[in-house]
């Protein structure tokens, strides 16, 4: 995709409406409940309402909220905090995120099923019956992680190694990440500022 196109493909009712589709059919239960009731509003008039976040963002005036901490409790008696993005600002990240998903996507597929099991994701050429999901299922891709981990079993090896790096994305320095997106993937600046706007919302 063409540096100049990336903006004009992001601010497109179609893409606006994949993500209003990916944020209804998010796995997580716990966002499902936190954003139901705007998801419910926001979608009685969902295209004059993706057509006014358009505008904002068109005029320059978008600017998004300050975001608010939630904390759920974790089997250790510690809590896990989650930053929630205000509605509006969750559905422009979204519609972001479609953009660079599709982007870097022939570069990550080759880890897909090898080294990377989890957050396997769909682009938005996929069917139209996947595209509205974000992900692919996770029990789809926990099956093909069983059965990789059987092949090195019975391909001789005898250990397996998980990790787990704590609070990993809370640490990202998001200078670096537009670097890498900029350099590496050639993502439009316009957009990577909006996406760092939002991040350190």
């Amino acid at each position: 995709m063409f540096l100049v196109n990336q903006f004009d493909n992001f601010l497109t009712l179609e893409n606006f409406h994949l993500a209003f589709s990916r944020l209804q059919t998010a796995t997580r239960d716990l966002y499902k409940e936190l954003y139901y009731e705007d998801l419910k509003i926001f979608g009685l008039f969902l295209d004059e309402n993706i057509k006014f976040v358009l505008n904002e963002i068109e005029q320059g005036i978008f600017k998004p909220e300050s975001s608010y901490k939630i904390f759920i409790p974790k089997k250790n008696n510690l809590v896990r905090p989650l930053s929630l993005l205000k509605f509006k600002d969750l559905l422009v990240y979204q519609a972001i995120i479609n953009v660079i998903a599709d982007a870097v996507y022939d570069d990550i597929a080759p880890y897909y099923n090898n080294i990377i099991f989890g957050n396997v994701y769909h682009t938005s050429t996929d069917s139209e019956k996947d595209r509205i999901f974000f992900f692919k299922p996770w029990k789809q891709q926990w099956k093909k992680f069983e059965q990789k981990t059987r092949n090195y079993y019975e391909a001789g090896y005898k250990f397996l190694s998980e990790f787990d790096m704590a609070s990993f994305f809370d640490t990202i320095d998001h200078y670096i990440l537009k670097q890498i997106l900029y350099k590496n993937y050639k993502i439009n600046e316009q957009l990577l500022d909006l996406l760092l706007e939002l991040l350190e919302a």
